[in-house]
């Protein structure tokens, strides 16, 4: 899971965002956050994963949605 651009209220957790579900730990699912703001942003922990943009350049709508015949869901 990617929660990138969005703004986070200070209602999320600054440590211990993620949490585990149902008997799986968060730390072995894929969670990350890129570039988000607001006041429930925390990067300096390391209970919040951060993708770095080089990684993120290949999590945009284009690419997700595109598929095998190339749509372009943002035109």
């Amino acid at each position: 899971m990617l929660v990138r651009d969005s703004t986070l209220g200070a209602h999320i957790r600054q440590t211990g965002a993620w949490q585990d579900m149902g008997g799986f730990s968060w730390k072995t699912c894929r969670f990350n956050e890129h570039t988000n703001g607001g006041a429930g942003v925390s990067t300096g922990t390391t209970d919040r994963p951060q993708m770095s943009s080089a990684t993120a350049a290949n999590y945009t709508a284009q690419k997700y949605l595109a598929g095998s015949d190339g749509w372009n869901p943002v035109q």
